[in-house]
């Protein structure tokens, strides 16, 4: 007791370098740091035995650090801060000290000393060294063999050596000769073509197919079979199985009414026709990460479609329900499964445990998570257009051009720019950030100062600049027109639309999108035209 005293009489009066003063920091020594040092300090401290999440909380520096979850106090903002928040136990995840509920009386304690700034005297932290957990990329990745790059690998040697068809062939039996072991022998050919009929399309041989090839002795017979199969339909579809597993492929979203997933059938029947293709394996992922932003997109042989933009459509495949009580964080678990589902299949691994933290086995750190994350954010589901034969982009570019050319006549006759009267105009004139998909609305909305020619209207033959027009190019194609993320501070949203067709207008709350399911959630955020 006697040097507490003392500590206190030394505060008293001073100020820290921090700004404190000295009756804040005497509040901190009397009240706040005996009651981290009693209920804290076994798992947060450089003293403990074993350093819990990451955090240090026996320096201000440690709590302004934070660990795993962040930063443990934000000076000021008690509501803000994670300290608070855990010795509250509001939350059910993050309850501290995890055995037993501090009393009232010692949270309100630290809630005044976080309201106060987190007062610390100036004083040298705790050495760490040893402590924090030190999450080392490249040493992760050169201590497994997974991560290391692929090399030659040499052939090892086997007694049998009549037996390997194939260097492969080596591997397997070198470890059945180190374990005493030997090869089964060869399968008959009924046993043979039964084995690989249902491997590959699995199904049995017909009895036709079967006689056919016990009766054809030649070297090419196994080698025939097999290329017959390769080529049948059903390859695709016993192999393409595995894959839609994978994608976790259903047609309906589950949950309490199972909702259609539109048109889910269009990817499934894709992935038998990539297998069957013999697509290679680099440009199916492409597709599948990216293959409505392609260039040149693969298409259908046959029909001429659109083939590397469905294979997107495995990111909106699973569970989703109609009602979140949060939709935040419903868009944050849907995001999660995405990422969980793409990474398996492709990686082979999963990296959800660096949602939280960095990998603790695998060299993967949160950047990497919250990277794939933000490719997500920024992505929004869509219909589109699989524009079979690609006829409708060498029609709407035709379609640019004789614009273009009207356009310069029509500012000609007026003498230079003109803007036509009749349509809204976006509040404030700008578009910035807008974006558009599809053909309709062009290269977006009318330029400012000119009068834009409408192709396929003739009632309306000019639009003004600064509009969005879905008709410029003609009024059977189809388009969005999307606006950047925002806030929303009113209740309400006005909106002036005017069209014939099949016209909307919606509002994408977190991208939320089972509201044309069920309106339980989000009433009135789709307009329609009136008929």
């Amino acid at each position: 007791m006697v040097i507490l005293q003392r500590v206190l009489l030394a505060v008293v009066g001073m100020s820290s370098a921090w700004g404190f003063t000295g009756e804040e920091l005497s509040f901190f020594e009397r009240e706040v740091r005996p009651l981290l040092a009693e209920h804290c300090y076994d798992c947060h401290s450089v003293e403990a035995e074993k350093l819990k999440g990451d955090l240090l909380l026996d320096s201000r520096e440690g709590m302004l650090r934070g660990g795993f979850e962040g930063a443990a106090v934000v000076p000021g903002d008690v509501e803000g801060s994670l300290l608070v928040e855990t010795i509250r136990y509001g939350n059910q995840d993050l309850q501290m000290p995890p055995k037993y509920r501090l009393d009232e009386k010692t949270v309100a304690v630290l809630e005044k000393w976080v309201a106060m700034g987190a007062p610390w005297p100036e004083e040298e932290a705790p050495s760490a060294e040893g402590k924090r957990e030190v999450f080392d990329l490249a040493k992760r990745q050169a201590e497994h063999w997974c991560w290391q790059e692929l090399g030659g690998e040499k052939i090892p040697e086997v007694e049998n050596e009549d037996w390997p068809l194939h260097a492969v062939d080596a591997f397997v039996l070198a470890e059945l000769e180190a374990r005493g072991l030997k090869p089964a022998g060869e399968a008959e050919k009924r046993v043979w073509l039964r084995r690989v009929s249902f491997d590959l399309i699995g199904l049995p041989p017909t009895v036709e197919e079967l006689k056919a090839f016990l009766e054809d002795d030649s070297e090419e017979a196994f080698e025939r079979v097999v290329e017959r199969l390769l080529d049948d339909p059903g390859f695709g579809e016993k192999w393409g199985r595995h894959w839609l597993d994978l994608m976790r492929y259903a047609e309906g979203y589950g949950h309490e009414f199972d909702y259609v997933i539109p048109q889910a059938w269009k990817y499934r029947d894709y992935v038998v026709r990539a297998f069957n293709a013999d697509l290679p394996y680099d440009d199916f992922v492409v597709e599948h990460a990216a293959g409505d932003l392609l260039e040149k997109p693969r298409r259908h042989a046959e029909t001429g479609w659109n083939e590397s933009v469905i294979g997107t459509g495995s990111w909106w495949l699973g569970e989703a329900t109609h009602a979140p009580t949060d939709v935040a964080a419903d868009e944050d678990l849907r995001i999660d499964n995405q990422i969980d589902v793409f990474t398996k299949s492709v990686l082979g691994l999963t990296v959800s445990c660096a949602r939280c933290h960095d990998h603790k086995f695998d060299a993967i750190s949160t950047a990497d998570f919250y990277a794939l994350s933000g490719f997500l954010q920024s992505s929004r589901r869509e219909l589109v257009n699989l524009d079979a034969g690609g006829k409708r982009v060498s029609t709407v570019a035709k379609l640019q051009e004789v614009r273009e050319r009207a356009a310069t006549v029509v500012e000609e006759d007026f003498g230079g720019p003109v803007n036509g009267e009749g349509l809204a105009r976006f509040d404030g004139g700008s578009w910035e950030g807008w974006t558009v998909s599809g053909e309709a609305f062009g290269e977006g909305p009318t330029r400012f100062g000119r009068a834009e020619v409408v192709l396929a209207d003739e009632g309306q033959p000019l639009a003004p600049g600064g509009v969005a027009h879905s008709g410029l190019l003609g009024s059977e194609l189809t388009g969005v027109l999307r606006s950047p993320t925002f806030v929303l501070e009113q209740p309400e949203i006005h909106l002036w639309m005017q069209g014939e067709g099949h016209v909307e207008a919606r509002v994408i709350v977190d991208g939320y999108f089972m509201d044309g399911y069920n309106p339980l959630l989000f009433r009135g955020t789709r307009l329609k035209e009136k008929s």
